[in-house]
């Protein structure tokens, strides 16, 4: 029982670190698409240097 709590514990802290850094990923997107004139925003952002 303890290590199905451990398992449980560790899935769910991997949840977060993903949820955390897909929020910190689409801010970035918004930012960059924001930064770039208006006919490459649908470029991905690698390219339109």
């Amino acid at each position: 029982m303890e290590y199905m709590n451990r398992i449980i514990n560790n899935i769910f802290s991997n949840i977060q670190l993903t949820m955390r850094y897909s929020y910190i990923f689409q801010f970035a997107k918004t930012v960059s698409s924001l930064n770039q004139p208006a006919n490459t925003h649908h470029r991905p952002f690698l390219f339109s240097s």
